[in-house]
């Protein structure tokens, strides 16, 4: 995966112990045995920086050669199972890379069909099996090479989005899940980023904050000095030039 960047990316300032709570949460699940996975929750308010620090969190893991995959939420697309298309797209190009026989990726992509033209299963029972294949597909991933899942702005979620990650939270790490694996799937971390929301999204970072395999880190405000040290820093200051024409009145 690719993660977004650009000229003008925010720089990364003042969220080097969350930046390390991520890495640990890595680090403990790649050493924590077969089957063993963790869950890391991003909160803040709207611009506060959840997409920046897991930017870095992917800059780090492309430099140690790990791999991970991305899905994100969009506003206004209430399109079922967005991130989880995105996911799966993502990680079937990953297995195809690493050499993962076509025919197996084809039966996944049968199998998850719902996930990339991102339409709920009519029936209840079609949910379950679509659950259940995902959470194969997941643990197929991990058996292959360790994975980072990524899910971006939870706020957005449509109500099936939702409902699987509940699942997945719930599934994921389960001992039954665990035990199941023949031979056990490698280690793997989920981070998933979210604005502090109540409603349903809100409920669903409840339920997975309380999972024993998760950790919250939550994001507030910069200090007085990485305040300072980001408008010191040189994407601002080109931005800062950019709108103001560099008029003093419209810096102030």
């Amino acid at each position: 995966s690719t993660s977004l960047s650009s000229r003008n990316a925010a720089p990364f300032v003042g969220r080097e112990v969350e930046l390390e709570l991520l890495k640990e949460a890595h680090a403990s699940a790649r050493s924590s045995g077969p089957g063993a996975r963790r869950l890391a929750l991003v909160t803040g308010d709207a611009g506060v920086g959840k997409s920046v620090l897991v930017q870095e969190l992917c800059r780090y893991l492309r430099s140690r050669n790990e791999r991970f995959v991305e899905g994100r939420c969009y506003p206004g697309i209430a399109e079922a199972y967005q991130p989880f298309g995105e996911l799966v797209i993502e990680a079937l190009s990953s297995l195809e890379q690493l050499g993962v026989d076509a025919a197996a990726c084809e039966r996944y992509v049968t199998r998850l069909q719902p996930l990339s033209t991102r339409r709920a299963p009519a029936k209840t029972a079609n949910k379950w099996q679509l659950y259940d294949a995902l959470l194969e597909f997941f643990q197929e991933l991990g058996r292959v090479a360790p994975h980072t899942l990524v899910l971006h702005d939870l706020h957005y979620a449509d109500p099936a989005t939702l409902d699987l990650l509940r699942f997945l939270g719930e599934n994921l790490s389960s001992p039954e899940a665990i035990e199941s694996q023949e031979p056990p799937s490698a280690p793997g971390l989920l981070v998933v980023t979210s604005r502090e929301v109540g409603g349903d999204a809100g409920a669903v970072l409840n339920e997975l904050s309380r999972l024993s395999w998760a950790s919250h880190i939550r994001l507030g405000g910069l200090g007085k000095a990485d305040v300072a040290k980001l408008l010191q820093s040189t994407p601002v200051i080109e931005r800062l030039f950019e709108r103001s024409g560099g008029n003093p009145h419209h810096l102030e």
